[in-house]
């Protein structure tokens, strides 16, 4: 289905299942890791209980259908040319690299169209890309409960009055797929 398509993967662990999607899809996806690899490859558990860079289950499950190229392309002059080299060819970058990282090292959307002005970029945040949290670094269970309809987390004890909040994460009910089988209320949430 994606096969005409080239995707670059710039990301890490926060965002390895959006290449890993479009991989299944079809497309080639090139994971660009940092020297030594991404943080996945240090995750357990492990292929037949053994630690390694090749045995992390984590890493094998949500990389495989990619290939995998090493760069350090924010200090390393060749590495860099490398990743311009590859960013001309692809189709679409995702990163999941903190708001603005990639600006700071020379490779904004600017800096990015300049070898390719068809390039579409992803860049996967916790918080959005801008604003009063964009540089917060966010857990996979902050961005659920942000996104889970429930506006406070499980307290033990007596019910607590609600203050308003000041977070970005809005309530409201879960979308896609999971709507249709998560009722919006659930006793000892809300």
């Amino acid at each position: 289905m994606l096969s005409p398509y080239r995707v670059l993967d710039l990301s890490d662990d926060r965002g390895h299942f959006a290449g890993f999607i479009l991989a299944m899809l079809g497309a080639e996806v090139i994971a660009v890791e940092p020297r030594g690899g991404t943080r996945a490859r240090r995750v357990g558990p492990w292929l037949g209980g053994v630690a390694g860079p090749e045995r992390s289950l984590t890493h094998l499950a949500y990389n495989r259908g990619k290939r995998s190229v090493e760069l350090d392309y924010a200090s390393d002059s060749a590495d860099r040319a490398e990743l311009l080299r590859l960013v001309a060819g692809a189709d679409v970058l995702i990163d999941s690299a903190p708001a603005g990282y990639l600006a700071a090292v020379g490779l904004g959307p600017d800096d990015l169209a300049a070898h390719n002005p068809a390039l579409v970029t992803c860049s996967v945040t916790a918080f959005g890309g801008d604003g009063p949290q964009a540089d917060q670094f966010a857990t996979d269970l902050t961005v659920r409960r942000c996104g889970s309809g429930c506006p406070r987390p499980f307290i033990a004890g007596p019910r607590r009055q609600r203050r308003p909040s000041s977070s970005p994460c809005r309530n409201g009910p879960v979308r896609g797929s999971a709507s249709t089988s998560t009722p919006r209320h659930r006793p000892g949430c809300c």
